[in-house]
């Protein structure tokens, strides 16, 4: 998994190439295996109004790491 340096900037970003067996993606038996879930890409940031928000993207393809 990849999480960027959150120190200069109000974003960042995750990466979980392979989400079977990843301890990041709790979900295995309910919703990744089931879903033939392969890779997990999110966002998130703080917004203006200081709350937090997130974004996750489950794929069923591979995504290797030279794509983010």
């Amino acid at each position: 998994m990849l999480i960027g340096d959150m120190s200069k900037k109000t974003y960042n970003t995750f990466y979980v190439p392979e989400s079977v067996g990843s301890p990041y993606i709790p979900t295995q038996d309910d919703f990744v295996i089931p879903n033939g879930i392969k890779s997990v890409l999110g966002f998130g940031g703080v917004l203006s109004s200081g709350e937090l928000f997130g974004v996750s993207m489950f794929s069923k393809a591979s995504i290797p790491a030279d794509v983010k």
